[in-house]
């Protein structure tokens, strides 16, 4: 171990000097500050004045896992440049280089107007097979290039472009990826979204101002299983494993704040983690993306039958309609779904539940009467019980908890393990109607 350090200054100005070699970490580094000189009342404040030099920063992968666990590289990685700060003013130009990899950061921002003049971030020759264990072979190049800025959505004026250049992983293309967007004078632009990874590829693109946007954009995944692989290898342990295709096709209108959302697709077949299932059909509605947890109805079943069901609707202005079903490979029998309405009341810190049903090919279970879901303050109880019962079947929920504490008690009549629905049992259980 080897630590030298050096400081000098006076009444409000100081400069230091470190450089330190310790279990592999490596710091070279100089640092100065001016505080700001004391004013009148009414005057304006000083500025703050301060930087940071950075000639050497190294750190091993071994060390960098004793403070994040998960941490992917099995390369040394090194960091130079310097950053400042003046008033409001920032600035920084660093560069950080892992194995051939390396990625720079240089620019402004003015923190009070939070623009930027200018910042861009470029990243080259990113080979994961020299990064990661058992990584595949990639040469991956990205640019980002930001300029404007604002401290609300109504305020913002700028634009920003990304590019991610075509490589492969596993023999599946890994990008491009394009962004480009820009906002002035209130109008906003996505002149085009586009991603491309293994076994999946999203694109989007749109315009509008704060009071009506209209976007519109689709993913099609065909073959989930890549993309998983890809998922599992840089992200170990945080995404379960996934399989499937389908596609989806999306749109956001209306105002920018509390935009109509509307998802429309079907996958072919789905699998996430344990959970499988076949001809998976998704359809989501929210007309006020502010205010979505209000009615919901699933698997083709009418919210409120027919014309009443749409006049409810209108007289509240926060409902959402979201439909998902399934359809079982076996027998043609009618897919899973659920039905329910339950408007979200008036301080938004509850929900009551006024219809419930919860149906799939082995059983349907519906609420025998009203209850209320309140999750305000940071509790959440359910009260009076929540109440459902399927051909003889019974379940009773009541239940609250309040920080850390749960106290709940659920109550079973007559309950038939073998109606559960199968398609969300593991088969080795030895569950479901067969």
């Amino acid at each position: 171990m080897r630590l030298a350090l050096k400081a000098r200054g006076e009444e409000g100005a100081f400069e230091g000097d470190v450089d330190l070699e310790a279990a592999g970490l490596v710091l070279d580094a100089s640092g100065r500050a001016k505080l700001p000189p004391e004013t009148p009342p009414g005057a304006p404040e000083g500025r703050l004045q301060a930087g940071l030099e950075l000639r050497r920063l190294s750190a091993p992968p071994d060390l960098l896992r004793a403070f994040v666990p998960n941490w992917p590289l099995r390369v040394p990685v090194s960091a130079e440049g310097s950053t400042g700060l003046d008033g409001d003013a920032a600035r920084v130009d660093v560069t950080a280089k892992a194995a051939s990899a390396s990625v720079s950061v240089k620019g402004g921002m003015d923190l009070e107007r939070m623009r930027t003049d200018g910042l861009s971030v470029k990243a080259r020759d990113v080979d994961l097979s020299e990064l990661m264990a058992q990584g595949p072979k990639t040469r991956i190049a990205a640019d980002l290039d930001a300029k404007g800025g604002g401290t609300s959505l109504e305020s913002m004026e700028g634009e920003v472009k990304l590019t991610v250049s075509p490589s492969q992983y596993l023999g599946q293309p890994l990008g491009p990826v394009e962004l480009e967007a820009s906002a002035k004078e209130g109008r906003y632009s996505l002149m085009r979204l586009r991603m491309l990874a293994p076994g999946v590829a999203l694109q989007a693109k749109g315009d509008g101002t704060a009071e009506s946007v209209n976007l519109q954009g689709g993913l099609t995944a065909g073959n989930l299983a890549l993309l998983s692989q890809m998922l599992t290898k840089l992200m170990p342990g945080v995404v379960a494993p996934m399989a499937g295709n389908g596609t989806l096709d999306f749109s956001v209108k209306g105002p920018l704040r509390t935009p109509a959302v509307k998802v429309d697709g079907g996958f072919a077949t789905l699998r996430y983690g344990d959970v499988a299932a076949q001809e998976v059909s998704l359809k989501l509605e929210m007309p006020d993306v502010s205010h979505p947890h209000v009615q919901r109805h699933a698997g083709g079943v009418p919210a409120e039958g027919g014309r009443t069901g749409l006049a409810r609707r209108r007289r509240h202005a926060g409902h959402a309609r979201a439909c998902a079903g399934g359809q079982r490979a076996r027998g043609g029998r009618r897919g899973a779904g659920a039905h329910a309405q339950w408007p979200v009341d008036g301080n938004r810190q509850g929900l009551a539940i006024r219809q419930l049903a919860l149906f799939w090919p082995e059983a349907t279970w519906t609420l025998q009467a009203p209850t209320h879901l309140g999750f305000g303050g940071g509790n959440v109880e359910v009260a009076p019980p929540l109440r459902l019962a399927s051909e003889g079947q019974t379940l009773s929920l009541q239940g609250a908890m309040r920080g850390q504490r749960v106290n709940a008690r659920v109550e079973l009549g007559a309950f038939d393990l073998s109606r559960l629905p199968s398609a969300f049992v593991p088969e080795s259980l030895g569950l479901g109607a067969g």
